[in-house]
């Protein structure tokens, strides 16, 4: 990731640059420069590009999904390898979010970053609220888990997830998107940069992505019917007003299962299940079946080594109860015979879509 976030940065520099000499030199250019931050509102606007605290987190992932889905897709119209080399780019990329998102439990890494981010952005742009700033300096001594959904850390939610883009949201964003490039449901625009579509002298609230189907026909796709029965509500009105404005269907889909969606952490250690070398292979190849959730590892070459060897089943949870969870093998492998395990690897399958028929 460093040497794609350099060359980020190599673009706002080029930007900032040709804005420093034109500005400088260029009284014409300066001119225009100044009535558009003269412009009314001007500042609101500014906080849609970074802002210190809340919404952040979406700025950040609007920001990682833009460079995937609104530049980095040229190269995956290169060719077959470009395609399987792109698929496999955006698996990673999904480990590499759930990975960060571990620091919910390594609190000691979590730290460290704290204290990176703050000595590198500032605590007053990082947080520009008084009561965030306060909060902020309590979850760097804080030492215990963030997970709301434990009822772990509830307290310094609100700050944390400003850090993070979209925590682990993005994930099965770019895991349809993923899939859908790669299959024959049709052609696929992204619309997870764009979630407010302007005309007519409104807006309406997009789904996450358009799907072009032959014959004309249009569907919507919109990942995940939302974290609580509120937040489930309030988007199921929102597809219902696009699709009453607009006459384009909208399909609910996800990764995994409604009842269980993707992806799953941990039930011993709390950290994120990411997916194996295998799994990203046969998604990249496009050799996944529909609706093939996992695959066996008993016949797998990397058994031996792989970190990612999953057991679905009962066994004692982080808080010490027998629960039929999902667990890093590594994690249970004291209680759980590897022969009586039934390992498996995760393969991100989409739901939703049962009906809806690949085209020829």
């Amino acid at each position: 990731m460093k040497k794609l976030l350099h060359r980020l940065d190599l673009s706002v520099k080029h930007l900032q640059t040709l804005d420093n000499v034109l500005q400088s030199k260029y009284e014409e250019y300066r001119n225009f420069a100044h009535k558009i931050e003269s412009l009314p509102h001007y500042q609101e606007l500014l906080k849609e590009v970074y802002t210190g605290g809340r919404g952040r987190q979406m700025i950040l992932g609007d920001l990682l999904e833009y460079i995937l889905t609104g530049r980095a897709y040229y190269f995956a119209t290169k060719g077959e390898d470009y395609m399987k080399t792109f698929v496999k780019m955006l698996m990673y990329l999904c480990n590499l979010l759930l990975v960060m998102e571990n620091i919910s439990v390594l609190s000691r890494l979590r730290k460290d970053l704290l204290m990176a981010l703050e000595n590198s952005i500032g605590k007053q742009l990082l947080f520009e609220k008084n009561q965030d700033q306060n909060k902020f300096e309590e979850l760097k001594k804080y030492e215990g888990f963030i997970i709301p959904a434990d009822k772990m850390g509830k307290d310094y939610e609100r700050v944390f997830d400003t850090l993070l883009p979209k925590r682990v949201g993005i994930v099965p964003e770019l895991l349809v998107y993923s899939y859908f490039i790669r299959k024959n449901y049709g052609y696929v625009i992204p619309l997870l940069t764009h979630q407010r579509i302007l005309g007519m002298k409104s807006s309406i609230i997009a789904p996450d992505f358009l799907l072009l189907r032959r014959k004309g026909e249009v569907v919507g796709l919109e990942v995940g019917a939302g974290p609580t029965r509120k937040a489930e509500f309030k988007k199921q009105r929102q597809l219902a007003e696009f699709s009453s404005a607009t006459s384009i269907p909208v399909i609910v889909v996800g990764i995994g299962s409604p009842e269980q969606p993707q992806p799953y952490r941990c039930g011993k250690c709390k950290m994120w299940i990411t997916y194996c070398e295998k799994a990203i292979e046969l998604c990249s190849e496009n050799m996944d079946r529909p609706g093939q959730d996992h695959i066996d590892c008993s016949n797998c070459e990397r058994r031996d080594f792989c970190e990612n060897k999953v057991y679905y089943g009962p066994a004692r949870d982080y808080f010490g109860k027998t629960r039929v969870l999902r667990y890093h093998y590594r994690c249970v492998q004291d209680e759980i015979k590897e022969e009586d395990a039934g390992l498996i690897g995760l393969v991100p399958a989409v739901y939703g879509i049962e009906k809806l028929v690949e085209e020829i």
